[in-house]
């Protein structure tokens, strides 16, 4: 199965301390998913908390 979307399109979710969201592949919008695949965004001097689980598997890419 394939998904296409554009990420421009997703509403972000604003966060604390300049961090925003957008969560593009989840059980929501695909169903039956075992993944989650999120665009995290951070203005200049902004943070974010991380909490990633022990099982599983984690990846970031940061762009600037």
């Amino acid at each position: 199965m394939s998904v296409h979307l554009n990420q421009d399109n997703v509403v972000p979710e604003l966060l604390p301390d300049g961090a925003s969201r957008r969560r593009l592949i989840h059980e929501d919008n695909v169903p039956g998913t075992q993944c989650r695949f999120d665009v995290l965004t951070l203005e200049a001097g902004g943070s974010m908390d991380l909490q990633l689980p022990r099982q599983g598997v984690d990846w970031a890419q940061v762009l600037n």
